[in-house]
């Protein structure tokens, strides 16, 4: 899990005094500034520094590209504290995959770090080369060191996770410590999003135009998930046994992003709704404040559209007060399935 602790944010001029503290740079902080400056005009080079809440300094990186290809980036890393290298790590590789879709990172590591090499081999890296006499030392001599490579589909700090059922195929978002996020997509539905597009790509389950392949496709029945974040792969076996009616509550860790605490409220509430049974907007609105329920009738709607999880946050579960299924994200086909689902009897196996 990325840590809360730390910040990532592009290089400033003016932190080429923290960066002289650090000993990232020496010289007068003129020379710095100017340097600073050249790093930040080039747009092929991503300029970061990673500091703590407090604004404290924990580390300075760069990343270039790799040949004339863009897919590829070497990532160059200088660090203030061992002690938290994979956190550094991690938020610099999630921000260069996820946010600025990057295909692929590359880390030179020397043959004798090995806090460097085992949070590097956590995230999902692994050595391609041995390079000798790679990296000078002060007293005219070189060390060896280890080109170590990391593409998007294997990243295991945050990825996704899909699975096919009865109408489709479920992808689920993640980390090791929790989910957040929860997506349908229909057979032949083309993923627009980078992330789902270039994980289902490799796991082989887009046709040649990008799009899903069809319902009882061979490629859906032998899934890899060994590289799936480990609360990412629980989320995706639970929901298996969810789909052949072997389960009917989930133990899965959620963590709710960029959410209100009235929408968090709504979505813990939600979370109450025994299996195979349905409530109204407005009793999820009693449930919430008496008083005001009518009123917030309308915008438990609304949160129940935004819910980042749906069917393991089940806000499928809750219909219009005259019966009728009214909207839902996944659409109301989705809504209309998991809700036929649950009226059986569960199978014991």
């Amino acid at each position: 899990m990325r840590s809360k602790d730390l910040k990532l944010r592009r290089l400033h001029v003016s932190d080429a005094p923290m960066l002289k503290a650090a000993g990232v740079f020496s010289g007068s902080n003129a020379s710095m500034e100017n340097e600073i400056r050249k790093i930040n005009s080039d747009d092929s080079v991503y300029s970061y520094v990673v500091l703590t809440s407090d604004d404290r300094f924990v580390a300075f990186s760069y990343l270039n590209p790799m040949g004339m290809s863009r897919a590829s980036y070497l990532l160059n890393l200088f660090t203030a504290d061992d002690s938290q290298i994979k956190e550094t790590l991690d938020i610099i590789v999630y921000h260069m995959l996820i946010v600025k879709h990057i295909h692929k990172i590359e880390l030179i590591i020397e043959y004798d770090d090995h806090i460097t090499e085992q949070a590097a081999t956590e995230l999902g890296f692994v050595q391609i080369s041995v390079m000798a006499d790679e990296i000078p030392l002060s007293d005219g001599s070189f060390k060896d060191a280890g080109m170590f490579s990391l593409v998007l589909p294997d990243y295991k700090g945050y990825n996704v996770g899909f699975l096919a059922f009865q109408r489709g195929v479920t992808a689920v978002y993640g980390t090791n410590d929790h989910i957040d996020k929860l997506k349908v997509f229909h057979y032949g539905d083309e993923p627009k999003d980078y992330l789902t597009r270039t994980v289902a790509q490799a796991v082989g389950i887009l046709d040649a135009e990008q799009r899903f392949l069809p319902r009882n496709s061979e490629e859906y029945f032998d899934l890899d998930n060994s590289f799936l974040p480990s609360e990412v792969e629980k989320a995706v076996d639970q929901l298996s046994e969810y789909f052949i009616k072997k389960r009917d509550t989930f133990d899965i860790k959620v963590e709710f992003n960029d959410c209100t605490p009235f929408q968090k409220e709504v979505w813990n509430a939600l979370c109450s709704i025994p299996y195979g049974k349905t409530v109204s907007y407005e009793d999820i609105a009693e449930m919430i404040d008496k008083q005001k329920a009518r009123k917030l009738t309308r915008a438990v709607g609304a949160a129940c559209g935004d819910n980042p999880v749906p069917i393991i946050v089940p806000c499928h579960r809750v219909i219009g007060k005259d019966g009728k299924l009214v909207g839902y994200s996944l659409g109301v086909d989705i809504k209309d399935f998991l809700l036929q689902h649950e009226s059986g009897f569960m199978t014991i196996i």
